[in-house]
């Protein structure tokens, strides 16, 4: 082909693609809609990504998020990653929760055309035409499970790569050692896991090791392993580099996820690598009879719809009769048959095994397995909307024509009928679900018309109708409209009153030294993160996963014992007809926007203090907390975890020497800087969590820091003004940016190699010419 050609039918293509994606999401390029309305969206990944984006604005990698239940690690956070580029968390794109569901939805759009052009890339790559490739990439990307996992970004984010991962692992099989293909593999996976190394990462292992097992069995279990090894080394390649591209992302999660709390929910959480309960194992799971949605629209579940249609599904049926493409056909079929028996849970038994399963099990709803059920059927009806062209535009050598497939189609479009007359109380649209089922009678009737006349012509036009047919019932079946923005939960639940309240703050405590806490009626989870976009700190946090032992010390649930909230920062409390326990020790202070603003009537105690004498000894949380009780918090307590002996023993008698305590304001995420001058050897208390994390130094000499009033961070200081400072740097990510350099570095060597090599076979090819 002439480059021109080539460049042409490129440019045609990238055209069709893009005409497919305005079409289907029509509805939503609406300025006044969103995909991006869930808690999960306004209040949890858009507030992490204001942090993010708020952490690059100021010059700091975004290692942790100040703002909620007392300042939880980013680093090792699994939902989304700032190294992925396409987040654009560098960009000034989430400062608010109004902002957030309008560039989280055209973020989502985006990805939502990076998933239809890499599905098309692996639908080319495993042998399909353009016109397959096309319908294929559409159904797929546009198709009903698509649609539900629009309103989870950092769900679609990685799933837009899978298939090009897919495209790079097919292509290594079929053409080992063409570097185009070793790249599409390591770019899929790599940006599939920068974007969420979590569910989509599983997926894309398991499916992996299905297509190395379904083309080893291809060439026999003699053979298989002659044929597999080379192209097995290269996949073996692609996964190392790859991990070391992405360990700052991958590896701090994985090693800090036994500290974590996974998943809260009404069964009983699940901490670390715990096994999920088995009855929450089947939340969300399909039932037998739900599985006619695979062949007519009707409601889904929660996280994942099965509808593909009667038009595809009988395409799919071709690919599987066939007889060409074997090995990928039989592994798409397995994988198929896989995640819809999966997605049934307990009601087809797989749940029982997969409950089993390293790994695997760390995916909880049944459900989330439809999107490989959905992939899998699309890329096979691609596949069989080819076999059928090929069906009718050849002949047999003794000139009768191909009728098998004609055998096919009528067996599918039979048992679609008997499964709609089975099934009529589920649809949701019964006339349209009756006109795909008439138009697929239709299209197997011209079909074999136009079969008689058997030429590329006729193929061509069979093609054609076969894959409009499919588009437009998906078209008319599945809407992409999204929600109006007036029915977020930021116009819906009290978010504009909550942000008049939190404005107010920000007026009484510009400098952030303060911590509040919210309850009564408010949506404490909702007004933490709200809170969030403002730099306001508090107690709270709409969070998953979380560090255990600091949501079990921090969080506020309710009043605990007396000054215990107070000693950890907590200045103010918001209320909306609060209990009278919880507004034990705080005073009203003025209502806004029907909310009551409260204030600690003692002297709450603030980010940075110093303390010349030691209260006491504490041995436990429980210790702490019954010891506070009874604290005055105007004398600048401090407990420590062993004793001081630097430090007196506060007596009513010896009088508390004064220090004077400056803190760098603005404060930075990941460095606190104090000046202190103390006539005395002193503490320094930071009201933060107590991480290993943190580095002290003091006059730039390393210090060790220790443990102090329960859960917070002291530093002990000599006599005289020093300059105190506080760094956060994680081990586990630290030593994982140069395993990523490494990577780097591999990535850029295998491509000087590949372009000397290249300047090699032209200078010898031009020898040889010579």
């Amino acid at each position: 082909m002439r480059p021109e050609s080539k460049w042409r039918n490129a440019g045609a293509v990238g055209l069709a693609l893009l005409a497919l994606w305005a079409i289907f999401l029509r509805n939503a390029f609406d300025p006044n809609r969103s995909f991006s309305l869930l808690m999960d969206n306004e209040f949890f990944i858009g507030t992490v990504l204001s942090s993010m984006s708020h952490s690059l604005s100021h010059g700091e990698w975004p290692l942790r998020m100040e703002t909620v239940l007392g300042g939880l690690p980013l680093y090792n956070f699994p939902q989304l990653s700032p190294f992925y580029p396409f987040y654009f968390t560098a960009l000034p794109l989430f400062d608010g929760p109004q902002q957030v569901v309008h560039s989280m939805h055209w973020l989502t759009l985006m990805h939502l055309l990076i998933l239809e052009i890499n599905t098309y890339v692996f639908l080319r790559v495993i042998g399909t035409s353009r016109i397959s490739a096309l319908m294929g990439s559409a159904l797929f990307a546009f198709g009903a499970n698509s649609l539900t996992y629009a309103a989870w970004l950092n769900i679609t984010a990685p799933y837009a790569w899978f298939p090009l991962y897919l495209a790079g692992l097919v292509g290594i099989f079929e053409h080992p050692g063409r570097r185009r293909y070793f790249a599409m593999a390591l770019a899929g996976i790599v940006l599939l896991a920068l974007a969420s190394p979590a569910q989509p990462l599983i997926h894309a292992v398991i499916v992996s090791g299905v297509f190395v097992l379904a083309y080893w069995a291809s060439h026999g279990l003699s053979g298989g392993w002659v044929h597999t090894r080379y192209p097995l080394a290269q996949i073996t390649g692609v996964g190392i580099v790859a991990l070391l591209i992405v360990a700052p992302v991958i590896l701090p999660a994985a090693l800090e996820f036994k500290h974590m709390i996974r998943w809260i929910g009404p069964f009983p959480p699940v901490t670390g690598n715990g096994h999920i309960p088995f009855e929450a194992f089947q939340v969300d799971q399909l039932s037998i009879a739900a599985l006619t949605g695979v062949l007519f629209m009707a409601p889904g579940a929660a996280v994942g719809h099965p509808f593909v249609g009667v038009i595809v599904l009988s395409l799919a049926c071709m690919a599987a009769a066939s007889r060409g493409r074997l090995w990928i056909k039989g592994a798409l079929f397995f994988i198929a048959l896989y995640a819809i028996a999966s997605s049934t849970g307990i009601n087809l038994g797989l749940a029982y095994i997969n409950h089993l399963i390293p790994i695997l099990n760390k995916i909880r709803e049944p459900s989330r397995f439809l999107i490989l059920f959905q992939f899998a059927v699309t890329a096979l009806a691609a596949l069989g909307l080819d076999e059928l062209r090929q069906a009718v535009t050849s002949r047999r050598t003794d000139g009768t024509r191909r009728p098998r497939y004609l055998l096919v189609l009528s067996i599918a479009a039979v048992a679609s009928i008997i499964l709609l007359v089975l099934s009529i109380g589920r649809i949701a649209s019964l006339p349209w679900t009756l006109a795909s089922v008439l138009v697929l009678v239709a299209l197997i009737a011209l079909t074999a018309a136009l079969g008689r006349r058997a030429g590329t012509r006729a193929g061509v036009s069979v093609a054609l109708i076969w894959s409009v047919a499919a588009l437009f019932f998906l078209g008319a079946q599945i809407l992409w409209t999204p929600t109006s923005t007036t029915a977020s939960k930021y116009n819906t639940d009290g978010g504009r009153e909550l942000d008049r309240v939190l404005d107010r703050l920000l007026v009484l405590d510009p400098a952030h030294d303060w911590r509040v806490i919210f309850d009564g009626k408010i949506d404490k989870q909702m007004a933490s993160m709200l809170a969030s976009y403002k730099g306001i700190r508090t107690l709270n946090a709409y969070f998953n996963p979380a560090p255990k032992q600091q949501f079990d010390e921090l969080y506020y649930h309710g009043p605990r014992t007396p000054n215990y909230f107070q000693s950890l920062g907590a200045k103010y409390l918001v209320c909306d007809k609060c209990a009278p326990e919880a507004l034990q020790g705080y005073e009203h202070k003025e209502d806004i926007a029907g909310l009551q603003l409260y204030e600690a009537t003692t002297a709450a105690l603030p980010h940075a203090y110093a303390a010349t004498a030691l209260d006491g000894i504490f041995d436990s949380l429980g210790d702490f907390t019954a010891k506070i009780a009874a604290a005055d918090l105007t004398s600048a307590p401090l407990f420590a975890e062993k004793n001081i002996p630097e430090l007196p023993r506060r007596t009513g008698d010896v009088p508390v020497a004064r220090c004077d305590v400056k803190e760098d304001i603005p404060r930075r995420v990941n460095r606190i800087r104090v000046t202190l001058s103390c006539p005395t050897t002193s503490m320094l208390v930071l009201n933060e969590f107590f991480d290993e994390s943190w580095r002290g130094s003091i006059d730039k000499g390393r210090t060790l820091l220790l443990r102090v009033n329960g859960s917070q961070m002291g530093i002990l200081v000599p006599p005289g003004t020093h300059t105190v400072e506080l760094r956060f740097r994680p081990v586990t990510f630290m030593w994982t940016l140069p395993l990523s350099g490494c990577g780097l570095l591999a990535v850029v060597m295998c491509l000087i190699a590949g372009r000397k090599r290249r300047a090699r076979l032209r200078a010898t090819a031009a020898k040889v010419t010579a």
